[in-house]
């Protein structure tokens, strides 16, 4: 397993700063991500974003201490902790977060969805809700239809904004 991850909170939109600055310092760092569409003013285009937008881990032994000048770091908020001490994230879950991205770490979702498969929606306005897939037709579109609504109303939403579920 090796060293516990903790949590660093981020000003907004400066995670990549950040993780700049902590690594310049000799910190092991990682910044989950992945590709986003995004459209504005008649323009779309493919961006790379922070997985958890505001937050990226840093791997360090807090008995060892010298962890105070993360505080300090430009693009860093805080260190994350409970009461004096920084609060780390579960055993292996960072882990396992890292063996699912590349290189980059841009997290790889390879959900390939079929009709009948269970999902819960990731982003969006429908964000948190569980659905099942009604339709594949398009590669980077799915339809579904919502376990909430008592009428098969059929939604459209994009693939990365979805989910699979065992």
């Amino acid at each position: 397993m090796g060293t516990p991850w903790y949590l660093v909170q981020c000003k907004t939109g400066r995670e990549r700063f950040a993780e700049d600055g902590l690594a310049r310092q000799g910190f092991d760092v990682f910044l989950p991500s992945e590709r986003r569409t995004v459209r504005h003013a008649r323009r779309t285009e493919t961006v790379r974003r922070a997985f958890f937008p505001g937050y990226l881990f840093v791997s360090l032994d807090v008995t060892r201490g010298g962890w105070r000048p993360i505080d300090a770091t430009p693009g860093v908020v805080r260190l994350v902790t409970f009461g004096a001490r920084p609060a780390a994230a579960p055993s292996g879950w960072v882990d396992t977060l890292r063996a699912s991205a590349d290189a980059r770490g841009e997290i790889v979702i390879e959900d390939e969805f079929a009709c009948g498969d269970r999902l819960r929606v990731r982003r969006g306005p429908l964000s948190g809700l569980t659905a099942r897939v009604a339709e594949t037709a398009r590669s980077d579109r799915i339809r579904i239809v919502l376990d909430a609504m008592t009428i098969a109303a059929p939604v459209e939403l994009a693939r990365t904004d979805c989910l699979k579920l065992a």
